[in-house]
Formats: C-alpha cells, structure tokens, sequence
C-alpha cells in the first residue's frame, strides 16, 4: 500500500511537554508521519498505526510519564 496524500492534513506538530505517544500522536511507518487521528487504522493507507515506541529507553519513558 502507498501513501495517498490525505494523512498529511491530520500531520501532528511536535510537543514540548511530553512524548509525541504521550500527547497521543500515532506514527504511520508507510507514509512516515506523525498524525493526530482516533482510528486505529492510518485514514490514508489504512495501515495500522504505532501507538507505543519501538525503543526501550522510549518506552520506559513513556511508563513513567504516565504515572
């Protein structure tokens, strides 16, 4: 699946105060973005999106912002 174009309307601006997860951004690996979006499912290429980091350090960062 491409990317169509339509995902960069829902394009997400970097936070200062937490994570880009934390403030509850997702991140579509097809079309390589940051998006503001309720769905599961990337609006534009319908893949799933990431709602966790990848990296441990990240993650662990993540756990205790949210505590």
């Amino acid at each position: 699946m491409a990317c169509k174009g339509i995902c960069h309307k829902y394009q997400a601006k970097c936070g200062q105060d937490k994570s880009r997860y934390g403030n509850g951004q997702k991140r579509c690996q097809t079309c390589e973005i940051y998006i503001k979006w309720e769905g599961l499912r990337c609006p534009c290429c319908s893949y799933k999106l990431r709602t966790k980091p990848k990296n441990r350090i990240y993650k662990e960062r993540l756990r205790e912002a949210e505590k």
